[in-house]
């Protein structure tokens, strides 16, 4: 009865009585050794879970620090990892998807703060590339050089529609241009005339 409890040791202690009060009966014998190989394979489970369980345990531990640290791709491997230990342990399954949560609320924000960056850097690309339109046809226009002052206020427009300074200033020059052509009527009616 104590065997087939599972009482190993008090069956093997029984067993080994019964085999001194007839040492050549081999079944008390048998199942005292019998009794021996489950206790150590009881021993060697109670061990292999023991050792699973502090695995685990220090698993958690890692995983709940990396955690606490916002380093979730590591917490997250270290909870599957634990939970593969111990599947009916549902702590590391729910941190595991809090991780995949914080994971992807990161890859976004990364995703979106690089695409910000990008964009600045076009804007700033193209800032540089006005200014220095500007700054040419400005130069242009105070050297009284219409036609440079004129296209370079136009390829202004073109990296910058709405600004109204090169617009304004492509005003002046059509007024500036104007005179030059009338002057240049006039000098060469003069001249015709003479």
């Amino acid at each position: 009865k104590a065997f087939t409890e599972e009482r190993f040791e008090q069956a093997k202690s029984l067993y080994e009585e019964a085999s001194a009060l007839d040492p050549s009966d081999r079944y008390p014998r048998d199942r005292a050794a019998e009794c021996q190989s489950r206790m150590e394979a009881l021993a060697a489970d109670a061990a292999a879970l023991a050792a699973r369980a502090a695995e685990y345990e220090s698993l958690i531990d890692l995983a709940d620090r990396n955690y606490r640290g916002k380093n979730w791709r590591e917490a997250l491997r270290q909870y599957e990892e634990a939970a593969s230990l111990m599947p009916s342990e549902e702590y590391p399954v729910e941190r595991a998807e809090s991780c995949r949560k914080n994971i992807e609320a990161a890859d976004a924000a990364a995703s979106e703060a690089a695409a910000a960056a990008a964009s600045a850097a076009e804007e700033a690309e193209r800032d540089a590339a006005y200014q220095g339109h500007i700054d040419q046809a400005d130069a242009a226009f105070d050297a009284g050089n219409w036609s440079a002052a004129q296209a370079a206020y136009e390829l202004a427009l073109t990296v910058k529609p709405n600004e109204r300074y090169p617009a304004s200033r492509l005003d002046r020059v059509a007024r500036e241009l104007e005179k030059v052509a009338e002057a240049q009527a006039e000098a060469l009616a003069a001249e015709s005339a003479a």
